[in-house]
């Protein structure tokens, strides 16, 4: 692997910071192995689960309070 410096010279980095394809093809199998889905939607955000469901119930109960009183209020006007 080379890399450019400002300076424009060009340094070759050692070998020893990279991985080799043994130790790649054995991380790859590791990922494989600790994934929960093969889904792209859950893969990256993880399982929803009662953590996910509790935060909802947090920020959805109050929203819909808000959202009711907003109504009955604007219902008054009419």
């Amino acid at each position: 692997m080379a890399a450019l410096f400002p300076s424009g010279r060009w340094r070759v980095s050692s070998d020893h910071h990279f991985r080799s394809d043994e130790e790649l093809a054995q991380e790859r199998a590791l990922q494989r192995e600790r994934a929960t889905s093969a889904d792209a939607l859950t893969a990256a955000r993880g399982v929803f689960g009662i953590g996910g469901v509790l935060a909802w119930v947090g920020v959805g109960v109050p929203f819909l309070i808000g959202v009711w009183i907003a109504i009955a209020k604007g219902a008054a006007l009419f």
